[in-house]
């Protein structure tokens, strides 16, 4: 089965903002280590919290107004919205 087709049940939108990181050509291998071991690695801790760590460890200030929601939370915002309320 396809896990791209059963990621999201609810309204696809997308996102009105995004981030971006850049490392240097000698940390290519920590990265790619670190994308292979992503899936085990967010079962200890979530993208949310381990993408703050980023935030801070580089320094970006952030308002937690503007940082991703899971799934779930932006769907019942979705409807609430829609819903006049």
């Amino acid at each position: 089965m396809d896990k791209q087709a059963t990621f999201n049940n609810g309204r696809f939108s997308w996102q009105e903002g995004y981030s971006a990181f850049s490392y240097s050509k000698s940390h290519v291998m920590q990265v790619v280590k670190y994308i292979e071991t992503q899936e085990e690695h967010h079962k200890k801790k979530t993208f949310i919290d381990e993408y703050k760590t980023i935030l801070k460890k580089f320094d970006v200030e952030f308002d937690e107004r503007y940082i991703f929601q899971p799934v779930e939370e932006s769907r019942d915002a979705f409807l609430r919205n829609a819903d006049g309320g």
